[in-house]
Order: structure tokens, then C-alpha cells, then sequence
């Protein structure tokens, strides 16, 4: 019985990190604001003022939605840090600056 409850919390574990996977195709697809607002996929700067959609990847990124979760989110997570943006304007604001990284959730090294 412990053997079976033990195979079954380890399925449910891998199910769940495959839950948070996407396919690039489906990030790619989005619009930047819907990227932003998507746990699955992270805006990613990949040159002055030109960002990318991509799924997100390792164990801090998937969950974290960068359009409305805070560093207390992040940091709840044991091993994550929280990188906050650097001059970030999402689509539908005017803002004094933009062109920089949105914020994110990383591993911490």
C-alpha cells in the first residue's frame, strides 16, 4: 500500500511540472500582454525595446505570472529569487521609460 501511495505522489508530482510546460509554439503565438499574463509563458528581452514569448523553464518560472505576481510570490518558493524589472512598459500603458526586462522568478546561484 505505501508503495502504491508513493507511486502515485511521484506521477502526480510529474504531471504537475508538465501542467506548467508549454510548447514554444503556443507562447510564440501570443500577443506580448497575453505572454505577460500567462503562468506558462515569460516575456523575454532579447534586444532594445524587442521581446520574445517563450515558455518558461526550470523550477521558478512556471506559476509565475509577470504581469501580476509580486517578489513575495517568487521568494515563497524555496531556491527563487525574484528579479524585478529594469524599465519595463507593458503594451497597454504609457510609461516614462520602457524598452527594459520584465520582472521574473530565477533560480538563485
Amino acid at each position: 500500500m505505501i508503495r502504491l501511495a508513493k507511486c502515485l505522489l511521484l506521477s502526480t508530482l510529474l504531471l504537475a511540472d508538465f501542467a506548467f510546460a508549454a510548447e514554444p509554439a503556443i507562447c510564440a503565438a501570443k500577443t506580448e500582454l497575453q505572454c505577460l499574463k500567462s503562468a506558462e509563458c515569460k516575456v523575454q528581452l532579447v534586444e532594445n525595446r524587442k521581446y520574445v514569448c517563450r515558455p518558461a523553464t526550470g523550477r521558478c518560472e512556471p506559476g509565475f505570472v509577470q504581469w501580476s505576481d509580486d517578489k513575495q510570490s517568487c521568494e515563497s518558493k524555496k531556491g527563487c529569487k525574484h528579479v524585478p524589472h529594469s524599465c519595463y512598459c507593458p503594451p497597454d500603458v504609457t510609461c516614462r521609460c520602457g524598452g527594459g526586462a520584465p520582472q521574473n522568478c530565477v533560480e538563485e546561484k
